[in-house]
């Protein structure tokens, strides 16, 4: 199924904003990710993909959705520190859920429960993990779900890999186990960079050298490709022959996963089905009231697992796929986008006070603090009462 939330016009700008824009390119992604997905200049787009998603679980209403589009928008140019955007996120979302809640007061601790709860209900306990794929494995997984012991390789990749191994000692594809997670931004990353032997490649330490150019493998670009192919051949000195061969093998494996049509895919999988759907300290995290509310919120969607190797085949009906656009549709200015909900005929008295609400909160900034300009005015009122009182005490 496609996931509409990706289909509109607002969320699809955002996105396309965050991958062109150089502003956004400062915004460097943690160690743990650096050093083995090759995010270069995109960690701020996969960030973006992450607050859709957990939106759409976590709120499950479209019509607040170009209030929150619009109030992200202010967070990512705000701030180039990843940390202060998860939780400037993380605020938000407490923001639109407490309108959802129709929460009044978000400082007390009743109210202040009743979100986390709600979080933590909607993200863990009715949650998923995530298993990013290309959509021509959907059949299979539909059929038989998802594997312990991967159903990936490829004979031709086999050979290609055998060949690596007995000429350098390296292998080329090193994925041979099915693994899954739960960050949102790495099930991304491998339904963007699919099929899986692609995210092989891009993450192999023979494709890190500063010539071989990456950015081919998010746009599907075959001929370099094939080039970037042939130069880590030339590195490991490959033969002749044996580099046809490569070449040859690899686009014919190539030609019959990635033909037209094929989209990333994300597999959300419910929780419940690998026993991964309760926190032991979530009491623990609502009763702290030391901890400020987009922290807690934080420790429940913080990844727990971001590479968790199953042991048993998913069952299908513990999965359910949505289809993302391709990195080419991302780029694009399309105009078949669901128009923004301002330009709908009609709304309610509700969502208009609902999206009302939600403009409000856009005078204070990431963190939830009071405005700088209601601060000036409270000094400003100060200012003129102590004036007034030592013009009188002084006679």
């Amino acid at each position: 199924m496609n996931s509409s939330t990706f289909n509109y016009l607002s969320v699809r700008t955002f996105l396309r904003q965050l991958l062109l824009e150089d502003r956004f390119k400062k915004i460097t992604p943690p160690d743990y990710i650096k050093n083995k997905y090759f995010v270069d200049n995109k960690y701020a787009f996969y960030l973006g993909v992450d607050a859709i998603i957990k939106y759409e679980q976590i709120i499950e209403d479209n019509n607040l959705l170009d209030e929150y589009v619009c109030e992200l928008n202010k967070i990512f140019r705000k701030f180039t520190d990843y940390t202060h955007i998860i939780n400037g996120v993380n605020q938000l979302l407490s923001r639109v859920v407490s309108i959802k809640l129709e929460l009044n007061n978000v400082y007390m601790f009743a109210s202040r429960e009743k979100i986390l709860r709600y979080i933590y209900n909607k993200y863990i306990v009715d949650g998923y993990f995530y298993f990013g794929f290309s959509s021509n494995y959907s059949n299979e997984i539909e059929c038989v779900g998802i594997k312990s012991n991967t159903f990936f390789i490829d004979d031709k990749l086999k050979y290609i890999n055998n060949l690596f191994k007995q000429n350098s000692g390296k292998y080329l594809f090193l994925n041979d186990s099915t693994t899954i997670t739960d960050d949102i931004t790495i099930a991304t990353y491998f339904a963007l960079i699919s099929p899986y032997y692609l995210a092989d490649l891009i993450s192999n330490p023979l494709f890190k050298e500063k010539s071989i150019d990456r950015e081919c493998f998010y746009t599907h670009n075959l001929i370099k490709i094939k080039e970037q192919l042939i130069k880590v051949c030339d590195y490991e000195n490959i033969d002749e022959f044996n580099k046809k061969e490569v070449v040859k093998r690899f686009i014919d494996c190539y030609t019959l996963s990635c033909r037209r049509g094929i989209k990333p895919c994300i597999a959300k999988i419910k929780r419940a089905s690998i026993r991964k759907n309760r926190l032991k300290d979530i009491d623990e995290i609502i009763n702290n009231t030391d901890e400020k509310l987009s922290s807690a919120i934080g420790l429940i969607l913080d990844s727990r697992y971001t590479s968790y190797l199953i042991n048993d085949t998913i069952s299908p009906s513990d999965i359910e796929i949505i289809e993302l656009p391709t990195y080419q549709e991302f780029l694009s200015e399309s105009i078949n986008l669901i128009p923004t909900s301002r330009s709908l005929e009609i709304e309610t008295e509700e969502i208009k006070s609902k999206k009302a609400r939600i403009k409000k909160y856009s005078n204070e900034n990431s963190f939830g603090a009071i405005s700088v300009a209601f601060i000036g005015l409270i000094f400003i009122f100060i200012g003129i009462i102590l004036t007034v009182s030592i013009s009188i005490m002084g006679g």
